[in-house]
């Protein structure tokens, strides 16, 4: 339209190259995604491990997403049993903690606090991400890990995922020798990430 229609005014022309270039941004990161998603499924991606303090990561994190909890109208509250240091590798950990908690803030009711539980046993460090929002059914469950698996029943359609964001949490995880489950029960959503201390 823009490059057929010369004659469009500069206001309505600005308008269709913010639309354009929104649109640009979101089909780069679906590709950067596939791209992730793809090199991790091949195991062509490494880990380079460094000890963190898993409360203080999860903090730093929920800061940056604090323009998408004022959005959603929703806060994030993070609770530890003391201080727990895991041996992870810190950029692909976040990615994958980022990636469960825009999953809950995208699903859960509004107005409402996202609980996130540190704890520890003898060889795992937990972290239980606690979500109100409607109750999965079986098969959602089955099917969440799945790539381009996408729910109904984001509080924005416009901005629901691609599909490729818990996916990827799970080959994260995963590869640091950990596991990520999901359960859900009267109007609660909960995952949880065991990670090797």
């Amino acid at each position: 339209m823009l490059d057929e229609m010369r004659d469009l005014p500069n206001k309505q022309r600005e308008q269709y190259i913010i639309q354009v270039l929104e649109k640009s941004l979101e089909l780069e990161e679906l590709i950067n995604q596939f791209f992730e998603i793809t090199r991790l499924n091949n195991g062509e991606i490494s880990i380079s491990k460094g000890k963190i303090d898993l409360e203080y990561f999860l903090i730093q994190l929920k800061d940056e997403l604090y323009p998408m909890m004022k959005e959603n109208d929703n806060k994030i509250k993070i609770f530890s049993e003391g201080q727990i240091f895991v041996n992870v590798d810190p950029d692909k950990m976040k990615r994958a903690f980022e990636n469960i908690f825009k999953n809950a803030l995208l699903y859960s009711y509004s107005n409402i606090e996202i609980k996130v539980k540190i704890y520890q046993t003898y060889k795992f460090a937990i972290v239980k991400v606690i979500n109100e929002a409607d109750t999965l059914e079986e098969a959602q469950m089955r099917n969440m890990f799945n790539k381009f698996t996408r729910l109904n029943g984001a509080r924005n359609s416009k901005k629901a995922g691609s599909g490729l964001g818990l996916p990827i949490a799970k080959e994260i995880v995963e590869l640091h020798g950990g596991k990520i489950e999901v359960e859900s029960f009267k109007n609660k959503v909960i995952f949880t990430v065991s990670v090797p201390k």
